[in-house]
């Protein structure tokens, strides 16, 4: 079994298991949701923190109802033990599934430039969530149509930027001074809030007022 087929047949059974919630929901969420034009999900922790709203019966069918544009941001890495081996088809049919609407666009990374964060990522077991179909692979950086997972039109560009991000030292370690816990600063890679705020600017033709 592909991945792809792997990932359909999780969301398929995780559906059957578990229902939408009938917790109630802030009035003012659901005007807000109403009176979108747009309605963003993502980026964020897959199962943790987007998929749990769809779960929210008066949210999912409020969002249904909507006209407004429905666009995900795809997260630039994999979640090793939540959405291994995903690629962005694997997360559009999983919303899908759940939410029981369909996808405007998809706004996927297609830059990883930097060799050494690559590997350290891959060392964690994480990878970069790439559109399955696009043809430049990582190396494009021009925002591009690459074509289109279960109706949803997915879109490649640049979005992402490394950056460095301060950890915890694990408890134990040689490195913690004494009486003390510490932090050690790490390259990552982090969705860049201007490029991003760029593309869906020129995607959903947004022009920014004079």
């Amino acid at each position: 079994m592909c991945s792809s087929d792997l990932a359909a047949a999780v969301a398929r059974a995780s559906t059957e298991l578990v229902g939408t919630c009938l917790a109630p929901v802030k009035p003012e969420v659901l005007q807000a949701i109403a009176e979108a034009d747009v309605i963003l999900f993502g980026p964020g922790a897959f199962y943790v923190s987007i998929m749990p709203n769809l779960l929210l019966a008066e949210v999912s069918e409020a969002i249904r109802a909507s006209r407004a544009r429905k666009v995900l941001i795809a997260n630039l890495m994999t979640e090793p033990g939540q959405t291994d081996l995903y690629d962005v088809g694997d997360y559009v049919r999983a919303i899908h599934a759940y939410g029981g609407f369909t996808l405007d666009y998809v706004v996927v990374n297609s830059a990883y430039g930097d060799r050494v964060l690559n590997e350290r990522y891959a060392a964690s077991l994480a990878t970069p969530v790439f559109a399955e179909n696009s043809a430049e692979g990582s190396s494009g950086r021009a925002m591009r149509k690459v074509g289109t997972e279960d109706g949803a039109i997915v879109i490649a560009a640049d979005i992402a930027s490394r950056m460095a991000e301060r950890v915890p030292i694990p408890a134990g370690s040689r490195d913690v001074p004494p009486g003390g816990a510490a932090t050690t600063s790490i390259a990552v890679y982090r969705h860049d809030p201007a490029k991003l705020a760029g593309v869906l600017a020129s995607l959903l033709g947004v022009t920014e007022p004079r």
